[in-house]
């Protein structure tokens, strides 16, 4: 009598565990099998990466999804400057099967050596749903000096026919250097 009222105890210890902890179970009177459930709907690999640096403005943004249970499901695409603001909508893929997806996010992601957070909510045909955080950070400008206005343009115009004319000088200096040493024999 003893023993059956630990069995019970134990019963009743792991059944608490097992519901709070998301595992389905199936008991008879002495044996026990626990079998646990896994996440229905899966996202993987990702491109850009998280924490993905040096990607160029405007990428393609690509992700696999995955239904375990074979159900059509419904991708959603968002994206923001903080995990925070990452709610502005920007693509969505409905009634999809498993497979790779991809959205262009055309004049959002633009800004130089700036961090871009993207979202992703994949929900299937019975409500449930599995989301994703992501952020990479675009590239630098490369050293490239970008001027606007009038008034620069004409100066960045007059110094890149300076560096032209510089340049010409040196080579013209060298030619003369090789034109010298070729007559000392």
């Amino acid at each position: 009598m003893k023993q059956r009222k630990q069995q019970i105890v134990v019963i009743c210890i792991i059944t608490i565990i097992l519901f709070f902890s998301n595992i389905a179970y199936a008991s008879t009177t002495d044996t026990f099998t626990v079998t646990i459930k896994p996440s229905a709907l899966l996202l993987y690999d990702e491109i850009p990466a998280k924490g993905a640096t040096n990607i160029g403005l405007s990428p393609t943004l690509t992700i696999s999804c995955l239904s375990l249970t074979n159900k059509t499901m419904n991708l959603s695409w968002y994206w923001g400057y903080t995990a925070d603001t990452c709610n502005n909508l920007f693509g969505v893929n409905n009634s999809i099967n498993n497979g790779t997806f991809q959205q262009t996010n055309l004049g959002n992601f633009s800004n130089y050596d700036t961090i871009y957070y993207w979202f992703l909510n994949l929900t299937d045909e019975d409500g449930k749903y599995i989301t994703m955080l992501l952020y990479f950070t675009t590239t630098s400008q490369s050293g490239f000096i970008i001027i606007t206005g009038t008034q620069n343009s004409a100066y960045a115009i007059v110094g890149v026919v300076g560096i032209i004319g510089l340049l010409g000088l040196f080579l013209k200096g060298f030619r003369k250097k090789k034109e010298n040493k070729g007559d000392e024999i």
